[in-house]
Protein backbone atom coordinates (compact mmCIF):
# COMPACT_ATOMS: atom_id res chain seq x y z
CA UNK A 1 0.00 0.00 0.00
CA UNK A 2 2.90 2.07 0.67
CA UNK A 3 4.93 1.23 -2.03
CA UNK A 4 7.96 0.47 0.00
CA UNK A 5 10.60 -1.94 -1.93
CA UNK A 6 12.08 -4.68 -0.27
CA UNK A 7 15.19 -2.98 1.60
CA UNK A 8 14.16 0.54 1.70
CA UNK A 9 14.80 1.96 5.16
CA UNK A 10 11.98 4.59 6.16
CA UNK A 11 12.13 7.67 8.15
CA UNK A 12 8.81 8.83 9.43
CA UNK A 13 7.18 11.68 10.88
CA UNK A 14 3.97 12.21 12.23
CA UNK A 15 1.80 15.66 13.05
CA UNK A 16 -0.17 18.43 11.56
CA UNK A 17 0.62 20.45 8.65
CA UNK A 18 1.23 23.88 10.30
CA UNK A 19 4.02 26.26 10.73
CA UNK A 20 4.98 24.93 14.53
CA UNK A 21 5.57 21.52 13.12
CA UNK A 22 7.88 22.64 10.76
CA UNK A 23 7.27 20.05 7.93
CA UNK A 24 9.22 22.15 5.32
CA UNK A 25 12.40 21.57 6.77
CA UNK A 26 10.92 17.42 6.84
CA UNK A 27 11.11 17.77 3.03
CA UNK A 28 14.08 19.41 2.98
CA UNK A 29 15.58 16.82 5.16
CA UNK A 30 14.48 14.37 2.89
CA UNK A 31 16.36 15.93 -0.40
CA UNK A 32 19.73 15.89 1.75
CA UNK A 33 19.33 12.91 2.95
CA UNK A 34 18.61 10.76 -0.25
CA UNK A 35 21.60 12.24 -1.74
CA UNK A 36 23.67 10.25 0.57
CA UNK A 37 21.18 7.19 1.16
CA UNK A 38 19.10 6.71 -1.65
CA UNK A 39 17.57 3.62 -0.37
CA UNK A 40 15.46 5.44 1.75
CA UNK A 41 11.69 6.16 1.97
CA UNK A 42 10.39 9.25 3.78
CA UNK A 43 6.15 9.20 5.33
CA UNK A 44 4.64 12.12 6.63
CA UNK A 45 1.66 11.16 8.26
CA UNK A 46 -0.79 14.05 8.85
CA UNK A 47 -2.72 16.90 6.92
CA UNK A 48 -3.24 20.50 7.40
CA UNK A 49 -3.22 24.48 5.96
CA UNK A 50 0.81 24.11 5.02
CA UNK A 51 -0.52 20.68 2.79
CA UNK A 52 -0.14 22.60 -0.87
CA UNK A 53 3.51 24.49 0.67
CA UNK A 54 4.81 21.20 0.96
CA UNK A 55 3.69 19.48 -1.82
CA UNK A 56 5.02 22.09 -3.83
CA UNK A 57 8.47 21.82 -2.25
CA UNK A 58 8.47 18.00 -2.34
CA UNK A 59 7.89 18.75 -6.36
CA UNK A 60 10.14 21.56 -6.46
CA UNK A 61 13.34 19.56 -4.68
CA UNK A 62 12.12 16.76 -7.18
CA UNK A 63 11.83 13.91 -4.50
CA UNK A 64 8.26 13.02 -5.08
CA UNK A 65 9.52 8.96 -5.43
CA UNK A 66 11.46 9.79 -2.02
CA UNK A 67 8.71 10.99 -0.07
CA UNK A 68 5.00 10.07 0.32
CA UNK A 69 1.95 12.58 2.18
CA UNK A 70 0.07 9.87 3.68
CA UNK A 71 -2.50 12.13 5.26
CA UNK A 72 -4.10 11.35 8.51
CA UNK A 73 -4.31 7.89 9.66
CA UNK A 74 -5.55 5.31 12.39
CA UNK A 75 -2.76 2.48 12.16
CA UNK A 76 0.43 4.69 13.48
CA UNK A 77 1.67 1.39 15.45
CA UNK A 78 1.43 -0.72 12.28
CA UNK A 79 3.18 2.59 10.92
CA UNK A 80 6.25 2.95 13.44
CA UNK A 81 6.69 -0.85 13.05
CA UNK A 82 7.87 -0.39 9.61
CA UNK A 83 9.60 2.82 10.17
CA UNK A 84 13.91 3.22 11.27
CA UNK A 85 13.94 6.40 12.52
CA UNK A 86 11.64 8.85 13.76
CA UNK A 87 12.50 12.65 12.95
CA UNK A 88 10.43 15.83 14.56
CA UNK A 89 11.27 19.23 13.18
CA UNK A 90 8.65 21.00 15.40
CA UNK A 91 9.90 25.21 16.04
CA UNK A 92 7.85 24.45 19.76
CA UNK A 93 6.34 21.66 21.26
CA UNK A 94 4.82 21.08 24.81
CA UNK A 95 4.97 17.06 25.50
CA UNK A 96 5.78 16.10 21.81
CA UNK A 97 3.13 12.52 21.63
CA UNK A 98 4.23 11.49 18.26
CA UNK A 99 8.15 10.88 19.87
CA UNK A 100 6.45 9.19 23.02
CA UNK A 101 5.15 6.91 20.37
CA UNK A 102 8.11 6.31 18.50
CA UNK A 103 10.33 5.83 21.82
CA UNK A 104 7.60 3.51 23.03
CA UNK A 105 7.92 1.43 19.17
CA UNK A 106 11.94 1.69 19.98
CA UNK A 107 12.83 3.82 17.60
CA UNK A 108 14.90 5.69 17.37
CA UNK A 109 14.32 9.63 17.36
CA UNK A 110 16.33 12.51 15.54
CA UNK A 111 14.08 15.74 16.76
CA UNK A 112 14.64 19.84 17.02
CA UNK A 113 16.18 20.47 20.83
CA UNK A 114 12.79 22.40 22.06
CA UNK A 115 10.71 22.69 25.13
CA UNK A 116 8.97 18.84 26.00
CA UNK A 117 11.56 17.27 23.32
CA UNK A 118 14.81 18.05 25.24
CA UNK A 119 12.70 16.17 28.61
CA UNK A 120 12.60 12.78 26.73
CA UNK A 121 15.13 12.68 24.53
CA UNK A 122 18.33 11.93 26.17
CA UNK A 123 21.22 13.07 23.61
CA UNK A 124 23.41 10.01 21.65
CA UNK A 125 21.06 7.65 24.36
CA UNK A 126 17.94 7.53 23.00
CA UNK A 127 18.34 9.83 19.84
CA UNK A 128 20.09 12.92 18.38
CA UNK A 129 18.43 16.01 19.14
CA UNK A 130 19.57 19.51 16.65
CA UNK A 131 18.87 23.32 17.03
CA UNK A 132 15.65 23.85 15.12
CA UNK A 133 16.59 24.58 10.88
CA UNK A 134 19.68 22.63 11.22
CA UNK A 135 19.40 20.30 8.46
CA UNK A 136 22.87 19.23 8.02
CA UNK A 137 23.67 18.24 11.09
CA UNK A 138 19.70 16.36 11.45
CA UNK A 139 20.52 14.58 8.04
CA UNK A 140 24.09 13.53 9.34
CA UNK A 141 22.93 11.85 12.42
CA UNK A 142 19.53 10.29 10.26
CA UNK A 143 22.52 8.86 7.97
CA UNK A 144 24.11 7.66 10.92
CA UNK A 145 21.36 5.70 12.16
CA UNK A 146 20.08 4.18 8.97
CA UNK A 147 24.00 2.84 8.58
CA UNK A 148 24.58 1.49 11.67
CA UNK A 149 20.92 -1.04 12.34
CA UNK A 150 23.05 -1.84 15.61
CA UNK A 151 23.10 1.84 16.98
CA UNK A 152 19.55 2.57 15.50
CA UNK A 153 18.63 -0.61 17.60
CA UNK A 154 20.46 0.38 20.93
CA UNK A 155 18.82 3.89 20.75
CA UNK A 156 15.27 2.29 20.26
CA UNK A 157 15.39 -0.18 22.75
CA UNK A 158 16.75 2.53 25.16
CA UNK A 159 14.49 5.33 24.30
CA UNK A 160 11.65 2.58 24.83
CA UNK A 161 12.95 1.48 28.39
CA UNK A 162 12.74 5.44 29.34
CA UNK A 163 9.25 6.02 28.48
CA UNK A 164 7.90 2.68 29.98
CA UNK A 165 9.82 3.77 33.22
CA UNK A 166 8.66 7.35 33.07
CA UNK A 167 5.32 7.07 32.39
CA UNK A 168 4.70 3.96 34.41
CA UNK A 169 0.99 4.94 35.92
CA UNK A 170 2.04 3.89 39.36
CA UNK A 171 4.92 5.90 38.89
CA UNK A 172 2.89 8.78 37.87
CA UNK A 173 0.64 8.53 40.99
CA UNK A 174 3.38 8.25 43.59
CA UNK A 175 4.91 11.13 42.48
CA UNK A 176 1.84 13.20 41.88
CA UNK A 177 0.93 12.11 45.61
CA UNK A 178 4.64 12.92 46.52
CA UNK A 179 3.91 16.34 45.21
CA UNK A 180 1.27 16.79 47.00
CA UNK A 181 2.44 15.70 50.31
CA UNK A 182 5.58 18.02 49.66
CA UNK A 183 2.90 20.97 49.16
CA UNK A 184 0.95 20.60 52.41
CA UNK A 185 4.08 20.46 54.30
CA UNK A 186 5.09 23.15 53.23
CA UNK A 187 2.11 25.05 53.95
Amino acid sequence: ELGLGAGEKVVTTIGPFKPQKNLLDFVRLCARVVQEFGNTKFLLVGDGEQRDKIAALILDLKVQDKLKLLGWRRDIPQILALTDVFVMTSLWEGLPRSVVEAMVSAKPVVATAVDGTREIVQQGITGYLVKPFDIETMAGYVVRLLQDDHLARRLGTAGKDKISSAFDIDVMVRQQEQLYMNLLVSK
